[in-house]
């Protein structure tokens, strides 16, 4: 059985054609073995550059990549793509050119395609201690299935969000039993929000809690042919951050969708047929203190969309409105966080621009506990289902069309209405 044990076994790393060999021995038993399934543009922007991190620093003995080149064989542009992201790694691994780079790192890197039989081999024989499985929605719960095999095995597995495609998904009976996670960056940036919430002075400062909001805007959609999932429609893709952002402040099981406002970018790709912009209106109890009470919400997310004229916040934002101000957390940028009151002062607490994933995987490298900006696989799954509920109001390919550029009022004027509460769909066309 192949494991993080082997002694003096060499692979072979193919990276833009050529093969770097790759040795396992003298590598000390009790660092961790880390393995990333997917060469994602996400991985390559915010795990690669923690990893390497913490290769460099040899808090991880092992990294092994996972591809599956069989998923883009006919994408030229994507196979770049996917060549660039390997070469990428390995030369932050190194080092620049200049001084000579070090090379003995490499050791430590495995890239393994299952494209290719003998690396599939291998890869179905790898024992792990976390798993971070960063492929499209599609794949999370059969990658994740095979990690809880006998022979395949994995301490610890993270899913970025969503959980699945749907809670149907055959490949998730099972799952809860085992130490899975659910990943959504935006609640690890922001997951001392809570500890805001829990804060008299800060809570007596907003005065009476109004309504919670969340917006998630974007001028562009060129991006969306290789953003991966996004083809099933913004519900799946983006308003996971709503739930995770909620996720501090209430139970996941006391969140209740009540009406949903779709549409979609004429100029999305043909591939794309499901929205591109939705609007959420929910309600859910907000824990303060010792008290629960229940807030009304909204939560707009969308591409190919801009601010209205004279609004005062970015195009990504969450809000807690009070009658004396807001709680304002900036989803882009520097990602401030600060508190702005009626007569239009503002208090700053702070900005969120460092990596989030650096302090969660050496946390989970260290292994001391589990880190708490996560979501357990209940709450993933409870996320899953409050999006389904929504996603099976919406019909392929039947959406109300807006040009790009349009303003949130303009789109929202034309987007089909759904409500989740008055019975104009029976339960039977939810996937719950």
């Amino acid at each position: 059985m192949l494991s993080p044990e082997t002694t003096g076994r060499r692979f072979g790393a193919n990276v833009l054609g050529r093969t770097v060999a790759i040795s396992e021995s003298n590598t000390p038993a009790r660092l961790p073995v880390f393995v990333v399934e997917g060469i994602s543009d996400w991985a390559d922007r915010v795990y690669f550059p923690a990893l390497v991190s913490l290769l460099r620093s040899g808090i991880v003995r092992h990294l092994y990549v996972i591809d599956d080149s069989r998923t883009y064989q006919t994408d030229v542009e994507l196979r770049r793509r996917v060549a660039y992201r390997k070469a990428k790694l390995i030369l932050s691994l190194t080092g620049e050119p200049i001084p000579p780079p070090d090379l003995s790192v490499l050791d430590r890197l495995t890239f393994f395609d299952k494209a290719n039989s003998d690396d599939r081999a291998e890869y179905e024989k790898l024992l792990a201690d976390a798993v971070f499985i960063v492929t499209p929605p599609g794949s999370h719960a059969e990658i994740a299935s095979r990690w809880t095999t006998p022979v395949q095995r994995a301490s610890q597995i993270f899913i970025e969000k969503p959980l699945a495609e749907a809670s149907t998904d055959t490949a998730l009976t099972g799952l809860g039993q085992y130490p899975i996670y659910g990943i959504d960056h935006y609640l690890l940036r922001a997951s001392w929000l809570a500890s805001l919430g829990d804060s008299q002075d800060l809570m007596e400062a907003l005065g009476d809690l109004q309504v919670i909001k969340l917006r998630m805007i974007e001028r562009s959609v060129s991006d969306l042919v290789y953003r991966p999932g996004a083809e099933k429609g913004m519900i799946l893709d983006m308003l996971p951050h709503l739930l995770a952002l909620v996720y501090p402040f209430a139970d996941l099981d006391t969140i209740k969708l009540t009406a949903l406002e779709v549409a979609r970018c004429s100029r999305a790709p043909s591939s794309h047929r499901y929205e591109t912009f939705a609007k959420v209106r929910f309600t859910c109890s907000f824990v303060r203190g010792r008290v629960s009470m229940e807030l009304p919400g909204e939560a707009i997310v969308g591409k190919g969309v801009v601010p209205d004229v004279g609004d005062k916040n970015p195009g990504k934002y969450f809000e807690l409105c009070g009658t004396n101000g807001s709680l304002v957390v900036k989803l882009e940028g520097d990602y401030a966080v600060r508190r702005i009151n009626r007569d239009g002062t503002s208090v700053w607490y702070g900005d969120l621009t460092a990596n989030p994933y650096e302090p969660l995987l050496r946390e989970v490298a260290l292994g001391s506990t589990v880190p708490t900006a996560l979501l357990t696989f209940t709450s993933a799954m409870e996320v899953l289902k409050l999006l389904e509920k929504a996603r099976g109001l919406v019909k392929a390919g039947a959406i109300a069309e807006y040009s790009e550029g349009s303003t949130v009022s303009d789109t929202l004027e034309i987007a089909d209405e759904y409500s989740l509460t008055e019975g104009n769909q029976s339960e039977s066309e939810f996937l719950l």
